[in-house]
């Protein structure tokens, strides 16, 4: 309701302006909004990429990256309009009249086609900010009853579709370019509908980084003459047939197939839960046929790690309301494959991740005839493809004794175990649940930690962690095996990130550290953020000083079995045992 009386309110407001002031500025002016959101929409996708590019994790960097697709169309808009109001105003300041009834029809009818370029470009606009998916009463893209992404409501007077339209249309005709906005975005007014659709109702992250991923495969299903889409919608693991419709809500008819993208994402794509989660509505498929015209689909199910303690795959369905599927356990590389159901006479040309565009029109794929095959390489691990690069141990340092019999790793922890005491309601900008820190970064005095007789109820002193996963810290202090003042920790690079690696393969980034002097403890944890360079973490540890200890905390999956810590592929400590991670933390 309100969104559609914003709407309203634009376009009256600006049409009954416009109809005061007359036809021929009525129609400088109308000029003047055409051309700026045709600017807007020709530097939208760059800018928005620029403002991801500069935003960081926490405070005004956080929101920039929230707004980053909002921004990169309204501010490009209202400066545009601005200078080109300012120079026609200050070339042609004087009013042309067209007599009093021209001056009314022709004034108002500019007044009202600018405002509903105006308000078009607005209400775009805030689609893109990470709010409720019907934030101000307005749900543009919903789910069907079989979880199947669908247009959702339209607005009384649809001036974002209505604005949409006029922009595609221009986009090949007078504003025309070679990467045309009819091309990639047939639907530019849904697109941050589709965003709003996430885990936890609107409050998980809308945008993502190029950098945060990599489309590294593609695979096939049913064959160039397609089947029947009864013949692709079922697998191994669930043998009904399932229900798929397309965005207009409609069963897809005739022949299809079904394409799959491999996407790698990295740590930077995880939540603040240290996972990665993603909806049907956080990529679209774009596709044509030999005329040019565009067909969008969503996943209609992706296959991913299966358990956090095996590098087995499986698939799973879209097949509810508001299911978003999370990658399992807390290893740093997250690899899945997104499946879409897409008419025979239909060719991949793009696919987006959260709005992120690459474009997979030359990519080749791998066929599989029929969903048996496919089946087969996914158990097998062939369809994902994980390699994982053979681990340099010739500069660790093994905890084994001088008598070869294995002895307990030193400076190596499996335990949410703070080491300290924090008093409830002293925790400044830890996100505290349960008496266990679950994001955040704050420092302390040392004394304020030590107190030791705080009641229960108030105390702080874990870590929050799930079933899944186990807290690892490795302490890298001067005298510790893994200490960084250590020949092969001197010899890497600032940027690479700190990582623990299990006998399969996986790698895990450190998530937080707890570090301590005579005058501070600083404690950060956060699962969302992984640190991804030495050059985060802000203190240096020397060789002249013996008051400081630094410890990395690592989230891992429960049940694998780590051998190692390293930095990039440098290993600085073997571990001897290796560390078998079985039993669950609290």
């Amino acid at each position: 309701m309100t969104m559609n009386l914003i709407a309203i309110c634009i376009v009256a407001l600006l049409a009954y302006i416009w109809l005061t002031r007359g036809f021929f500025s009525a129609l400088l002016n109308l000029m003047c909004v055409i051309a700026a959101g045709a600017i807007a929409f020709g530097v939208w996708e760059p800018l928005s990429l620029f403002f991801l590019g500069k935003a960081g994790n926490s405070g005004l960097g956080a929101t920039l990256g929230d707004a980053a697709w909002a921004l990169g169309l309204g501010l490009p808009f209202l400066v545009s309009l601005a200078l080109l109001r300012a120079v026609t105003d200050a070339l042609l300041p004087s009013n042309a009249q067209c007599g009093t009834v021209g001056d009314y029809v022709g004034g108002g009818l500019c007044g009202l086609l600018a405002g509903i370029i105006v308000a078009g470009i607005s209400i775009m606009s805030l689609s893109f900010l990470r709010v409720a998916p019907d934030f101000m009463g307005y749900k543009g893209m919903d789910y069907s009853i079989s979880g199947a992404i669908k247009k959702g409501d339209s607005l009384w007077v649809p001036v974002d579709k209505l604005t949409a339209g006029l922009y595609a249309f221009t986009s090949k005709r007078f504003f025309s370019t070679s990467e045309p906005l009819a091309k990639w975005y047939p639907a530019v007014h849904e697109a941050g509908h589709e965003l709003r659709l996430n885990f936890g109702d609107g409050k998980a992250r809308n945008t993502i980084k190029p950098e945060d991923f990599r489309v590294i495969g593609r695979y096939t299903v049913g064959g160039e003459a397609g089947q029947q889409p009864g013949a692709l919608l079922s697998d191994v693991w669930d043998s009904t047939v399932q229900n798929v419709n397309d965005r207009l809500d409609q069963p897809v008819g005739g022949p299809a197939r079904l394409e799959g993208f491999v996407i790698d994402f990295a740590s930077g794509a995880k939540e603040k839960t240290g996972q990665v989660v993603i909806g049907a509505a956080q990529l679209r498929l774009l596709c044509e046929n030999a005329s040019e015209e565009p067909y969008l689909a969503h996943p209609i199910a992706v296959v991913t790690q299966a358990e956090s303690s095996k590098t087995n795959f499986a698939r799973f369905r879209y097949n509810a309301r508001d299911l978003h599927l999370a990658s399992v356990g807390a290893a740093s590389k997250t690899v899945m494959a997104f499946e879409f159901l897409v008419p025979k006479d239909f060719k991949p040309v793009g696919l987006f991740v959260k709005n992120i565009r690459t474009d997979v029109s030359g990519m080749k794929a791998t066929l599989y005839a029929g969903t048996s095959d496919r089946d087969a390489g996914v158990i097998s691990g062939q369809l994902v493809q994980m390699q994982v690069d053979a681990p340099d141990t010739s500069s660790g340092t093994s905890t084994a004794s001088s008598s070869g019999r294995p002895e307990k790793n030193e400076g190596v922890e499996a335990s949410n175990s703070l080491g300290y005491v924090i008093q409830d309601g002293k925790q400044g900008r830890l996100e505290i649940e349960g008496g266990r820190i679950k994001d955040g970064r704050q420092e302390f005095a040392p004394e304020d930690l030590k107190q030791q007789h705080i009641d229960r109820n108030l105390r702080i002193d874990r870590i929050f962690t799930t079933d899944d996963v186990v807290i690892v810290k490795v302490d890298v202090s001067r005298d510790r095996p893994a200490s960084w003042l250590g020949g092969a920790a001197r010899a890497v690079e600032m940027v690479l990130p700190p990582q623990i690696m299990d006998t399969g393969g996986q790698v895990y980034d450190a998530v937080g550290y707890i570090y301590e002097d005579a005058g501070i403890v600083d404690i950060r944890f956060t699962p969302g953020q992984p640190i991804r360079g030495l050059s985060e973490i802000p203190y240096t540890i020397t060789s002249s000083r013996n008051d400081q200890k630094l410890k990395l905390v690592f989230r891992i999956s429960r049940g694998v079995t780590v051998q190692d810590f390293r930095i990039g592929s440098k290993v600085l400590q073997v571990f001897d045992p290796k560390l078998e991670l079985k039993d669950p933390q609290r």
